[in-house]
Parts: structure tokens; sequence; C-alpha cells
């Protein structure tokens, strides 16, 4: 185990720190702008088209597994988030969303199987030449996509819902 450590490069350790960081944060309530809903699901997306685009010879697999994890997961995350009971509100131009573990947990468990891909490549490179092993890996990084892209677009709606009827509340009183 320590030399699975010792040999893990230091952008993985400050991936881990940011998830953690990140994950903590989200743990307690939140002000976000509109646009600044979409920065978590951004870099998730910019990460994950590079790991998809990289050199593959199963490349058309590899899409088609993204694709239906970023679908699916998108799906599911965006239903969750408008179903459940969350309180939100505005203040002034921030939509204060509630604080909830769900980013902490999703993101540890994703980065550990990512980190499982990664090592098992690093200890047998002929794995990412495998069918399943590539469909498996790619439908990982589309989950993970999917699930903040999702959240993502479910707050920016809820926000702008809530900004428009604060506006005809607004518009009513005069």
């Amino acid at each position: 185990m320590l030399e699975i450590l010792r040999h893990t490069p230091l952008w993985v350790y400050f991936i881990f720190t940011m998830i953690l960081y990140l994950g903590i944060s989200s743990c307690f309530k939140q002000r976000l702008k509109s646009k600044s809903i979409f920065h978590l699901s951004g870099a998730f997306l910019v990460l994950s088209i590079y790991n998809l685009l990289m050199k593959n010879d199963l490349f058309l697999i590899g899409i088609l597994s993204w694709s239906g994890g970023l679908a699916i997961a998108t799906g599911v995350a965006y239903y969750f988030i408008l179903k459940k009971k969350y309180q939100f509100s505005l203040e002034g131009e921030y939509l204060v969303i509630p604080g909830s573990p769900s980013i902490l947990l999703v993101s540890l468990f994703f980065f550990a199987v990512k980190f499982w891909f990664g090592y098992t490549v690093a200890i047998k490179p002929e794995l990412s030449s495998i069918p399943i092993y590539v469909i498996l890996d790619k439908l990982c990084s589309g989950l993970v996509v999917g699930f903040f892209s999702g959240r993502s677009i479910a707050l920016y709606l809820i926000g702008k819902c809530l900004f428009i009827e604060k506006r005809d509340v607004k518009n009513d009183v005069r």
C-alpha cells in the first residue's frame, strides 16, 4: 500500500485535496451566483473529455459508454434535486443552497474508483485495450460528469424560478 502512495503523482494528491475541500464545503449552506453553479460540473466535464480523448483503440465504445453514463446520471441527479424537499431561497442575486454530504460522498467514491482504474492501467497497461475495462472506465467518467451536470442544471433552474417568482411578487406589490 505504501508503494502505491509513494508512486502516486503529485497532481493526484492535489485533486484529492480539492475534492475534499469542495466536498466538505458543500456540507454547509452556500450562497452561489447562478453562473458559479456550473464551475464544478464544468471542471469535471473538461477533465472527463480530456480523459475520453486520450489515445484509445476502443474510442467508439468509450464514447458510447461515457455518453450513456452522462445521460443516466444527469437525469437521476436532476430528478432527485428537483424532488427533494430542499429549502432554497434568494438573497439578492444569490441562490442559497442547503448543505448536503452528497457531493462529498459521490466525489470520494468516484475518486476512489478512478484512482483504482488509473492504478490498474499503470500496473498492467494491456487492460486499457480490453473492451469491458474501457466500458467501465468511461461509464464511470460519464456518471461523474452527469451527476454534477444534472445537479447544476437543476439548481440553475430552481434559481431562475425563484428569481422570476421574486420579480413577479415585486411587480404585483406595485
